[in-house]
């Protein structure tokens, strides 16, 4: 199936990413290109960094580097689903490694990207997250108006109560 990349960045538009990177130069140029796809794009330098970010701010998806010094990957990631287990998270990482990516399986994750990293990856990649995303997104709007209803029809009922005293 080909991926139409104006109907993923129509999705990605709407999602807010840290992206976490320990190499200064990668860093600023792969901000920039998710910065076409994302409404925002926040840089950290490293998972410690990452997390003192996540801690104050809500992001709809995380991109990380593996291999970094004070905190990697993986434990960023595993420190965050502990924070909120349903934190969308994309590994990216220049190492072909078994021992990385049965880390990655143990903690219940598929995307990664791996560097290079090329458009056709970034768009089935970027388009399941985003998919997953928007149906999150779309779930919680439904339970705050389901909420919102069944707050409406209390009060309702009270206010029946009410008028009969």
């Amino acid at each position: 199936m080909e991926l139409d990349l104006k109907e993923i960045i129509k999705i990605c538009k709407k999602i807010d990413v840290l992206y976490v990177e320990d190499n200064d130069d990668l860093r600023i140029t792969t901000a920039a290109l998710f910065g076409n796809f994302f409404n925002t794009v926040e840089t950290s330098i490293d998972g410690q960094d990452a997390l003192e970010k996540y801690k104050n701010k809500t992001y709809d998806l995380i991109i990380s580097d593996i291999n970094m010094p004070k905190m990697n990957g993986i434990d960023l990631a595993k420190t965050v689903l502990d924070i909120n287990p349903d934190q969308e998270l994309i590994f990216v990482s220049a190492h072909n490694e078994l021992d990385i990516f049965l880390e990655i399986i143990k903690i219940n994750y598929v995307n990664v990207l791996l560097k290079p990293i090329n458009i056709e990856t970034i768009k089935n990649v970027f388009y399941r997250t985003s998919k997953s995303i928007a149906m999150k997104k779309n779930q919680i709007m439904v339970q705050n108006i389901m909420a919102q209803t069944n707050r409406v029809e209390n009060l309702e009922g009270l206010r029946k109560n009410f008028i009969e005293i």
